[in-house]
């Protein structure tokens, strides 16, 4: 499991979605196949009408980028 690029942050105010896949779906940073039946989070993308699908463990990566980027944000006030 290849991780592509850095790890996206929530920063720019979207939601994910926690949901139950129903058709499989491709992991957008991982590139692992999320089968049906299994959960995934999917992120709102603002420039587009979709959104992106990672997998449970990528989001987990994705909530501490998060948090990370809005600690530092905050020790820079």
């Amino acid at each position: 499991m290849v991780k592509r690029g850095k790890c996206p942050s929530l920063i720019s105010g979207r939601q994910p979605n926690i949901e139950v896949v129903k058709t499989r779906r491709k992991c957008k940073r991982c590139n692992i196949y999320i089968l049906k039946g299994e959960s995934c989070a999917s992120i709102p993308t603002p420039s587009r009408m979709g959104s992106k699908t990672y997998c449970l463990s990528c989001l987990k990566e994705i909530i501490k980028k998060t948090t990370k980027d809005l600690e530092s944000i905050i020790s820079s006030i």
